[in-house]
């Protein structure tokens, strides 16, 4: 060993420093990608809600509400020709990480929610969508913590108080049309806003 060997001494102060500037560099890099992500399944949320309020109301058939399935089955496939590939060479980081570990468990709680409602259908079938839109305003809420994004975070705040509240006063039949609101305030439009903010 040589005692002129390059060594880099980090202080605690430069330390702290350097995980700022990263956690800033991360909240940035989402802000500039999250728009599309944010358009492609808050479109995708709408439109199948959308198709299941009309089929409900029109023919009164609550099998109808199997079609809540088609969210990750068109989404998903949506999502990795929109924006998967670029997502999968983009780099990993701590921010993105805990943002992506929020989501799949969204995701994950969703899909367990629809598929024990199937076995005890019409005890719970009333109790899904309020439980959905409060996953999806809360996984929003804390999306725009994380990042420091009051557009995000108060799309989250609002769809999860007021879906809440809402989902007392509607009928089963039009619930899913509570769903595409709460789509549209808390994907939709702040993902619009994040992408005109890019531009």
């Amino acid at each position: 060993m040589t005692d002129n060997m390059n060594t880099t001494d980090f202080t605690p102060e430069k330390s702290l420093q350097l995980i700022s500037e990263m956690i800033e560099k991360s909240r940035k890099d989402f802000e500039k990608d999250s728009g599309t992500p944010m358009i492609v399944w808050g479109l995708t949320v709408t439109a199948v809600s959308a198709a299941v309020a009309y089929l409900l109301m029109t023919t009164g058939n609550p099998y109808w509400n199997f079609l809540w399935f088609a969210i990750p089955a068109i989404g998903y496939p949506l999502a990795y020709f929109t924006y998967g590939k670029k997502d999968e060479k983009r780099a990993k980081n701590f921010l993105g990480t805990a943002i992506s570990g929020v989501w799949g468990t969204f995701g994950v709680l969703s899909i367990l929610i629809a598929v024990i409602a199937c076995f005890f259908f019409n005890e719970a079938i009333g109790y899904i969508t309020p439980m959905i839109i409060l996953l999806l305003g809360f996984s929003t809420t804390l999306t725009g913590l994380f990042v420091r994004n009051y557009v995000i975070s108060s799309g989250g705040f609002i769809t999860a108080v007021a879906g809440s509240v809402l989902s007392i006063a509607v009928s089963p039949e039009t619930m899913p049309l509570l769903l595409a609101g709460s789509a549209v305030i808390a994907l939709l439009i702040p993902g619009i806003i994040l992408n005109l903010r890019k531009k």
